[in-house]
């Protein structure tokens, strides 16, 4: 199984850092170092309240350059070759415990297709219960989440630990 994981990994490694980037450029969009502003007292007018913000564009146009620096194809390749040399620990092929890809690899769609497109797992045909997108890989999860930890074998025991670290996740609104 971990073989397969490594596989499936491998052929998703450069969209998964791809995604990242995506993530990471639109995170940085989304913030700015400028405070808001909370005292009443200090905006009695429009013109007092343009002079306070006169305080903070100097802070947008640093951001605004920041921003044209790291949307930069430059600064995309750069931002880009961080984040493989990240996922892969600077080699030349995933292993386990090496790098950061296994955090940041799209679990779900790894998992999907390890238990449900991979011949790892034995689902009956015929049950109706199983058909439908997404049918298998719930029914396994609800399986392995079912069983005790200590009854399931080592590699179904990390499997059922980011089960629970994403179930969590969500939960909690990460």
């Amino acid at each position: 199984m971990e073989r397969k994981i490594l596989d499936i990994s491998s052929k998703r490694l450069f969209l998964d850092a791809a995604n990242h980037l995506v993530m990471t450029i639109n995170n940085k969009l989304k913030t700015t170092n400028a405070e808001t502003f909370s005292n009443p007292a200090e905006f009695s007018d429009r013109n007092a309240a343009l002079e306070k913000l006169e305080t903070v564009r100097e802070s947008f146009e640093n951001r605004a350059a920041d921003l044209v620096r790291i949307i930069s194809m430059d600064g995309i390749q750069r931002l880009y070759d961080s984040l493989l040399s990240d996922m892969t620990g600077n080699r030349e092929e995933l292993a386990f415990g090496v790098g950061s890809w296994l955090e940041m690899t799209a679990g779900k769609e790894i998992l999907n297709e390890v238990v449900v497109n991979s011949e790892c797992f034995y689902f009956p045909r015929d049950e109706p219960a199983l058909q439908g997108k997404g049918k298998k890989l719930r029914a396994f999860i609800r399986d392995v989440l079912s069983r005790g930890e200590e009854s399931l074998p080592d590699d179904f025991r990390a499997v059922h630990a980011l089960i629970l670290k994403n179930v969590s996740a969500r939960v909690k609104g990460d």
